[in-house]
């Protein structure tokens, strides 16, 4: 993990909350016990928003991913703005 020529992440007021409710519902999912469980759309794509600043950040702002080929970069980008767009569609 490579963090030279790069800033640290300037999480917003809402990340460390959001980053806790997909865990927990991460949790949730893994550790799965029988009961009755559903995700509810509202708040999801809001969660999901902000966990994209951190992708981002990690994957094409910082240098903390190495890009072999320029082409992976560029799709993944492309992903990530989809991905926004799609949110975005869902949170209004």
């Amino acid at each position: 993990f490579s963090t030279v020529g790069s800033t640290p992440f300037a999480p917003g007021a809402r990340h460390d909350q959001s980053l806790e409710q997909l865990n927990s519902i991460r949790n949730t999912f893994t550790h799965f016990t029988p009961k009755g469980w559903a995700l509810e759309l509202a708040g999801l794509p809001g969660i999901c928003l902000d966990t994209i600043g951190l992708m981002r950040f990690l994957g094409i702002t910082s240098t903390a991913i190495l890009w072999h080929r320029p082409a992976h970069r560029t799709r993944a980008e492309k992903a990530l703005r989809r991905l926004e767009k799609t949110l975005k569609g869902l949170a209004a």
